[in-house]
C-alpha cells in the first residue's frame, strides 16, 4: 500500500505522472503507426522514415543530464510545463512537414525535447520526494502510465491517422501541450518541503557520508543501492556505469522492437487494426508489469528484478522469429505480453 508523507499530494504528484507519461510516451512508441502511414503517404524508405525515432531517441537521452540541471534551478513543475510547450511546438510543426529532415528536426529534436523535458526525469524526482520505503511500488504506478499510453494511445492514434491522415493526427496531438500537460504541471504538482521526512530508511545527508569515509567508490560498491551518493562518487563507481550500461542497451531494444513492431507485423499479413490492438496488449502487460516489477523490487531488490525482466525481453525476441507461421497472431500476442 501507497504511504504518501503527508496529505494527498504524493497520490497526485503519482496521478499527474501516470496521465502525462502515458501521453508523451504514449505518442512516442504510437510511431510505429505513424511508420506505416508516412512511407506510404511521402514514399520515403522505411529505414528514413523510422530514422526520426532514432533522433528522438538521442535527444531524449542526451539532454537528461541538461533536464536535471534545469530541475534543481527551477523546479520539476516548471522543466514539465515547458516541455508540454516543446511538445505542442513540436507535434504541430510536424503536421506540416514536406521533406524527412524537416521531420528529424520537428519531431526528432523539437517534440523529443518536449517529450524528455516532460517525462520520466522530472516525474521519478516530484514521485521520490513524497515516498521512501513504497519507492518502488509508487514508480510502478507512476510509469505504468508509459504502458497505459501504448494501451489506449496506438489504437486511437491509428484511428486518428484513418480519419484525418498523419498531418490531421499530429495537429490534434498538439492540443495535449496547452490541455493537459502545461496545467498539470503548474497547478497540480506540488513538492514537500527540503524538511520534509521521508518514510523509510534514507541515506545521511552529503556532508555525513564524507564524515564518515563513504564519499569514496570503494565504499560505495560496499553501500547498498539505496545510498545517497554525491555525483562524483557515482561516476567513479563501476555500478554506475554497468547500471547505465544496462539500461542503455535495454532501451535500445525496446526501441527496435516497439517501433518497428507495427509494420512487421502488417508485413506478415496481420490487419492494422489487429496489430493496433496487439500493441494495446502490450500496454496492459506493461502497466502489470510495472506494478508488479516495482512491488518485487521493494522485495528482492533492484539487481534481481531487472534480471528477471531482462529474460522477459528475451522470450519476446524468439517469439518474434516465430512470427511467419500459421499461428502468427497468437505469437504476436505472446510477444506482446512478454516485451
Amino acid at each position: 500500500m501507497l504511504m504518501p508523507i503527508r496529505g494527498f499530494h504524493g497520490p497526485v504528484a503519482v496521478l499527474v505522472a501516470f496521465i502525462t507519461l502515458g501521453v508523451v510516451y504514449g505518442v512516442w512508441f504510437a510511431y510505429a503507426v505513424f511508420l506505416v502511414a508516412l512511407v506510404e503517404d511521402m514514399g520515403w524508405s522505411r529505414s528514413l522514415t523510422a530514422g526520426a525515432i532514432s533522433v528522438v531517441s538521442v535527444v531524449h537521452g542526451l539532454s537528461g543530464p541538461f533536464i536535471g540541471r534545469l530541475i534543481e534551478r527551477y523546479g520539476a513543475h516548471r522543466v514539465i510545463a515547458l516541455g508540454g510547450i516543446l511538445f505542442t511546438v513540436g507535434m504541430a510543426l510536424t503536421s506540416q512537414v514536406q521533406n524527412w529532415w524537416q521531420l528529424y528536426i520537428t519531431f526528432g529534436v523539437i517534440s523529443a525535447a518536449g517529450i524528455a523535458m516532460a517525462g520520466w526525469v522530472p516525474f521519478i524526482v516530484c514521485v521520490e520526494r513524497w515516498y521512501g520505503d513504497n519507492l518502488g511500488t509508487a514508480l510502478g504506478f507512476a510509469l505504468g502510465g508509459v504502458g497505459f499510453g501504448i494501451l489506449v494511445g496506438v489504437p486511437i492514434i491509428n484511428l486518428l491517422v484513418e480519419a484525418f491522415s498523419w498531418r490531421g493526427a499530429f495537429l490534434v496531438l498538439s492540443a495535449i501541450g496547452p490541455i493537459w500537460i502545461v496545467p498539470a504541471a503548474l497547478f497540480l504538482l506540488k513538492l514537500p518541503p527540503v524538511s520534509a521526512p521521508v518514510n523509510g530508511p534514507v541515506a545521511a545527508s552529503t556532508d555525513d557520508n564524507v564524515a564518515s569515509g563513504t564519499d569514496s567508490p570503494e565504499a560505495a560498491l560496499e553501500t547498498p543501492l539505496y545510498h545517497d551518493w554525491v555525483l562524483h562518487t557515482a561516476l567513479a563507481s563501476p555500478r554506475f556505469w554497468l547500471a547505465g550500461g544496462c539500461f542503455f542497451t535495454g532501451a535500445c531494444v525496446a526501441q527496435i522492437l516497439l517501433i518497428h513492431q507495427f509494420a512487421y507485423m502488417v508485413d506478415q499479413g496481420i490487419d492494422k487494426t489487429e496489430s493496433s490492438f496487439i500493441a494495446g496488449i502490450i500496454g496492459v502487460s506493461s502497466i502489470v508489469g510495472q506494478l508488479f516489477w516495482g512491488r518485487l523490487s521493494d522485495r528482492i531488490g533492484r539487481e534481481v528484478t531487472y534480471t528477471l525482466a531482462a529474460v522477459f525481453n528475451l522470450m519476446a525476441v524468439v517469439a518474434l522469429v516465430y512470427l511467419a507461421s500459421i499461428l502468427a497472431l497468437w505469437v504476436a500476442v505472446a510477444f506482446a505480453v512478454c516485451v
